[in-house]
């Protein structure tokens, strides 16, 4: 079917819709959009269309038939039959909003199906790993090969800040020297395209000694052989279990643990930032709250000085 930019069709499906949208954000990889999104809205596609299936009987649905009760139907779907949560539900309802968006401003649409809906989602609680935690865990007398190397490619986010991808796709070249003579990481992170340059503490720098020479031998060129995020995470439990942390242990944890370790060592907010690979500082605010909220929980303890 044609589709011409102007001309109202409320013909034209849901699916083919999305086709078309997914279509320009995959022109646009590298130029504005991640490989990352592109994954997403084809996820979120697979669940419009499973949705219709389950819910319609339907193979596609007339754009036409999009209304506030569709967008209800989709999100009570989305969390009772795919069990996703409510944060998880609200990205695909903001993807499937984009998506219905993209009609609009092509004048394929002449009404918002969203427009009574919000897609608001709830404050998460961002945990993060104190200083004895990572300490304990860097001391673990580990025996078991796939423990150790998890238990590596952790402590190494835990000090560069980089994501459980970022840091699965590790390689040599990423290893430069910077402006002041020393080592860093330069990335360009894999979920929004952006540039994060990172200075190599001696912590990291150890690590990455110890696996470009544990390396040498193997045929691929990444940095550290870890499985995927599932798995990885999988072994973390072990792991938290060995050094007897109480926290629900993820890799993306180490993230949130260098920005906040980091902020509270006193480096600038913008500097956080650039490390992160944040699009928008407001990101790297997050961080920032959460160290002003710890600081307010331990001065507690010196409200009744007199």
């Amino acid at each position: 079917m044609q589709l011409i930019r102007g001309e109202y069709r409320s013909d034209i499906s849901l699916l083919e819709l999305t086709d078309k949208y997914i279509h320009q954000i995959a022109t646009m990889i590298d130029n504005g959009y991640a490989d990352a999104t592109l994954t997403r809205y084809s996820t979120t596609k697979r669940h419009i269309e499973r949705f219709i299936k389950t819910k319609y009987r339907k193979k596609d649905l007339s754009i036409s038939d999009l209304n506030y009760d569709f967008i209800l139907r989709f999100e009570s779907y989305v969390k009772k039959n795919r069990n996703f949560n409510h944060n998880t539900t609200m990205k695909y309802l903001k993807n499937l909003k984009a998506i219905v968006n993209f009609a609009s401003k092509n004048d394929w649409l002449d009404k918002d199906p969203f427009k009574n809906f919000s897609c608001k989602t709830e404050p998460v609680e961002r945990d993060f790993l104190t200083e004895d935690e990572i300490l304990a865990i860097r001391n673990l007398d580990i025996n078991i090969e796939r423990l150790v190397i998890i238990r590596d490619a952790f402590i190494l986010a835990c000090y560069t800040g980089l994501a459980y991808v970022d840091v699965s796709l590790l390689k040599r070249e990423n290893i430069v020297e910077g402006i002041d003579g020393e080592y860093w990481l330069v990335v360009k992170r894999k979920k929004t395209n952006v540039k994060s340059t990172i200075p190599i503490l001696p912590i990291a720098a150890h690590i990455i000694k110890k696996y470009l020479s544990y390396t040498e031998d193997l045929e691929s060129d990444r940095l550290i052989p870890i499985p995927s995020n599932q798995k990885v995470n999988a072994y973390l439990k072990e792991i938290s279990t060995l050094a007897r942390i109480d926290k629900n242990l993820t890799f993306h944890m180490a993230r949130h643990t260098f920005a906040t370790l980091a902020l509270s060592y006193k480096v600038s907010i913008e500097s956080v930032s650039k490390m992160l690979g944040h699009k928008q500082i407001r990101t790297t605010q997050i961080y920032a709250k959460i160290t002003e909220e710890k600081i307010s929980k331990e001065m507690q303890v010196m409200r009744n000085i007199k």
